[in-house]
């Protein structure tokens, strides 16, 4: 008889557990009451999101909604129909939100913050009409600030199926997606008409898959970060595509097709700061156009291998160690239609080859 009770009581225990997630689910929706009409309603996404438990999910109805938003414990914040939300600027403007790692106070308009296990998705964020407040350089569609830790790797948080559009502060810079000291993935996004950074990542560790960035300044800019992956995005019409620029180090940037980035499509400590990269992996990507294919500045044992670059009006690829150790492997890459194949400077012990070079002017050059 014990026994059978005994049973009984874990088939009952491992039951609950199979089923906790639905039992434990919150739902709430924003805006009209006619709107998932089965669920408790918010008239503003931000009191939505301080009034649920964590790990609720707020659901945003179609419409437009000037707000900032603070997100600062576990969520999921997405929208019913892809596309018809849109959160803009508020009449009042902005204000300074969030600290950065490296450029001060960011005025945020989707902010996640000093937590875990957000998701954001299929909801666009517009910055029509945005300015920096005193104090403020960055205006910021999305925010992700210290969101998950080092045991994540990069599912501490999700930015997913967002659309961030027309970032052009009159009197700053204007930042698309921004994840600083986060662990968290960033997928699947539509990027574009902001007046600096696409998707900019500090500290942490990221995956950045198969987002658009297009007509910004910069397409993807690191800082400081460790093991981070670059795949399968599409960046089209910026200065640079994608930036190591301090100190990163492990970053695998693969797959992405990069078109028309006027200055170099992948670069590695591009603008002479002293810092160094090493142990990056720049591999299958497909680059046309631009000045330069793949630039590295100071980069240490990194390995640019199997790319495909064609048609750049200076380099296909930029290999200058500046005071760094080099080892760097370059070869397995095809580069057509470019003035010079490889443009190189001082090379420390660095492997150059073999390549594919087809319709070059010169195959090596200062």
């Amino acid at each position: 008889m014990f026994r059978t009770l005994r049973f009984l009581l874990i088939a009952v225990t491992v039951a609950l557990g199979l089923h906790a997630p639905s039992l434990m689910a919150y739902s709430v929706a924003v805006g009209p009451a006619s709107c998932m009409t089965a669920l408790p309603h918010y008239p503003t996404i931000q009191s939505a999101v301080s009034a649920v438990p964590p790990f609720a999910t707020v659901i945003v109805c179609p419409g437009t909604y000037p707000e900032q938003v603070v997100i600062s414990q576990p969520m999921t914040l997405q929208g019913l129909v892809a596309g018809a939300e849109i959160i803009s600027v508020p009449a009042s403007g902005l204000v300074g939100n969030t600290p950065s790692s490296f450029y001060g106070t960011l005025a945020a308009q989707l902010l996640a913050t000093n937590t875990s296990g957000v998701t954001v998705k299929d909801i666009i964020v517009d910055g029509t009409g945005s300015k920096c407040a005193s104090g403020v350089t960055y205006v910021t569609a999305i925010v992700f600030y210290k969101v998950g830790v080092p045991a994540d790797v990069n599912s501490g948080g999700m930015i997913q199926n967002m659309v961030v559009r027309n970032v052009y502060p009159s009197n700053c810079y204007g930042e698309g997606i921004w994840s600083d000291t986060s662990y968290i993935t960033i997928t699947g996004n539509d990027v574009h008409n902001l007046n600096n950074t696409g998707i900019y990542a500090a500290i942490g560790n990221n995956s950045i898959v198969s987002n658009q960035v297009a007509e910004v300044g910069f397409g993807s800019w690191l800082d400081e970060v460790n093991g981070t992956v670059l795949s399968g995005n599409t960046i089209y019409g910026t200065y640079t595509g994608v930036t190591l620029a301090f100190f990163d180090n492990s970053i695998t940037v693969t797959n992405n097709t990069i078109v028309n980035s006027s200055y170099c499509a992948v670069c590695v400590n591009p603008f002479g700061y002293s810092s160094t990269q090493s142990n990056n992996i720049i591999t299958q990507n497909k680059i046309s156009g631009g000045s330069y294919g793949v630039y590295l500045n100071g980069a240490a044992v990194g390995k640019v291998q199997s790319n495909l670059i064609d048609h750049t009006s200076t380099a296909g690829i930029y290999d200058n160690d500046d005071g760094s150790a080099g080892a760097n492997t370059i070869k397995g890459n095809t580069v057509l239609e470019a003035p010079c194949g490889l443009s190189q400077g001082s090379a420390i012990g660095d492997i150059l080859g073999p390549n594919t070079l087809l319709g070059v002017v010169a195959t090596t050059c200062p």
